[in-house]
């Protein structure tokens, strides 16, 4: 039986971190993963690269017992069937692909996202109370939060905050068809902060977001729309 590293992925629940570029970072953003090997669907062209997570870093809210880096991989040159991609962590440089969308020819995507290192900064009390605050004039103190937050639109890495639970057919075996248990683990925004126009046709609202599925352990990209 093949075994399954994302098997021995922990999630701390209620944890929020949120994405600084870092050249001290231990993260890291964009750009080609080199030597990563597929198993199940092998994909017909590129995946884009949106965040290997150092799970070793003790602010990360995701841990392994048999492994150091968590990837996160989304088909942006795909056409978007509303469950993007899932797949599950063999190895370190190795995933199971199990679902991908069908491939768009006529894509113009850039091959890679731009590449930086990056570290994850824990929420703090003020920074959570201004993103939920209702206030019209944020306060000098609270602009400043919000900026450094990219006007809310800051990509995140967190615990178990938010679940998916009816939204992707569950790969554990059962008499009858089961929905996974998913859970969030990160949201990219599509913003134009800090990189400018790198998303394409998607618009400012969009989101891509990745859960897991304790049950059948895999991780799934997905795309939301606010």
């Amino acid at each position: 039986m093949l075994k399954i590293l994302s098997d021995l992925l922990q999630i701390t629940r209620s944890k929020e971190c949120r994405v600084a570029f870092s050249d001290e970072g231990s993260h890291f953003f964009g750009g080609k993963l080199e030597s990563l090997e597929f198993r199940g669907i092998h994909p017909p062209c590129p995946l884009h690269h949106f965040l290997s997570i150092d799970t070793c870093d003790r602010n990360s809210p995701i841990r392994f017992e048999g492994g150091q880096y968590l990837p996160l991989l989304y088909p942006l040159s795909y056409t978007e069937g509303g469950e993007g991609i899932s797949y599950r962590v063999v190895d370190d440089l190795e995933i199971e692909i199990t679902h991908l969308p069908e491939a768009d020819q006529k894509n113009h995507f850039p091959e890679f996202l731009p590449v930086r290192k990056a570290k994850l900064s824990p929420l703090t009390y003020a920074e959570r109370r201004i993103l939920h605050s209702t206030i019209q004039v944020p306060s000098p103190a609270d602009q400043t939060r919000l900026g450094r937050l990219w006007n809310r639109d800051f990509f995140k890495v967190s615990g178990m905050l938010v679940g998916y639970f009816d939204r992707f057919r569950c790969l554990r075996p059962s008499d009858e068809p089961t929905h996974c248990q998913a859970w969030k683990i990160a949201e990219f925004p599509a913003t134009r902060i800090p990189f400018g126009e790198i998303w394409n046709e998607y618009p400012n609202d969009a989101r891509f977001v990745f859960s897991f599925c304790f049950d059948c352990h895999r991780i799934h990209g997905h795309l939301d729309c606010t």
